[in-house]
């Protein structure tokens, strides 16, 4: 008999799935998903690929626009 675990996927609304199931890395639902990773500014959970939550995504992307046109410029100089 394969050994069984219990799918530990941490859902939006904070409920934790609990199948059964023979994959380590959980049920046939959510063995794919993405992990949970706390925000960088408030440790909101967040599967974001910068690491931060939807209240603090919009610096992010300013700082990048500003480095990009910062480099644009000194290229030019």
């Amino acid at each position: 008999m394969p050994t069984m675990y219990t799918c530990s996927f941490v859902d939006y609304s904070g409920e934790i799935c609990m199948c059964r199931c023979t994959r380590s890395a959980g049920c046939c639902f959510h063995y794919k998903a993405l992990a949970h990773n706390p925000c960088s500014e408030c440790g909101k959970p967040t599967r974001s690929i910068s690491g931060r939550c939807q209240a603090y995504i919009r610096s992010f992307y300013v700082g990048r626009y500003y480095q990009k046109h910062l480099k644009k410029k000194q290229v030019m100089a």
